[in-house]
């Protein structure tokens, strides 16, 4: 049986693929807890080139901007109590999260940490059995573009946290509304996330 790890990674065989793992959460009304770690680790991926940009004195205030808004787009949406896509964080995380200063200075990725790697147990813990037990059907949507009984719109949603995209072009930021989950480097964002 595949570990988690491997799962998001997409080292998984068939049937326990990073697309069947996304949903199968989906199915099970706890996809944002993936949707969380991703957000997470393409904020850290911006903040390690705003500070690359500082580094090389060509400081970008569009980056800088971005970071903030990203910032409060995972408190808003995952954080708060009555956020539309809230986790599931212990109440001191979760205190702690809410309480970083509102400051022209984005928070550093390790603020994030510890929710991170609270959410990346519970999924460890709580869902990862379920998924490997689960019956697959014969025809599952692995192999299929499509979602039964999804709107084309709707499976891009889900699916596009599976695709595995490459990196992107050099000197060039993924657009926000671009969602992905980048497999070929998740294992290392999971690792600086969760290593305590």
């Amino acid at each position: 049986m595949p570990s988690l790890a491997e799962i998001l990674s997409g080292a998984a065989p068939h049937p326990w693929s990073l697309r069947a793992f996304t949903i199968y959460l989906s199915q099970h009304h706890c996809l944002e807890n993936l949707e969380f770690i991703n957000e997470v680790s393409q904020y850290q991926e911006s903040y390690e080139r705003w500070t690359a940009d500082i580094c090389a004195s060509a400081r970008s205030p569009s980056r800088c901007e971005d970071l903030r808004v990203r910032r409060g787009y995972i408190l808003d949406t995952y954080v708060t109590v009555a956020g539309s896509r809230g986790i599931n964080l212990p109440c001191s995380i979760r205190d702690r999260l809410l309480s970083l200063p509102c400051s022209s200075v984005p928070p550093h990725p390790s603020a994030f940490r510890p929710a991170a790697k609270a959410i990346y147990e519970l999924m460890e813990d709580s869902v990862l059995a379920g998924f490997l037990s689960s019956p697959m059907p014969p025809n599952f949507p692995d192999q299929d573009s499509r979602l039964p009984g999804k709107k084309k719109s709707e499976t891009r949603r889900y699916g596009a946290l599976c695709c595995n995209l490459g990196p992107p072009a050099r000197g060039t930021d993924t657009p926000r509304s671009s969602r992905t989950w980048r497999g070929w480097r998740i294992l290392e964002r999971l690792a600086s996330m969760t290593t305590a």
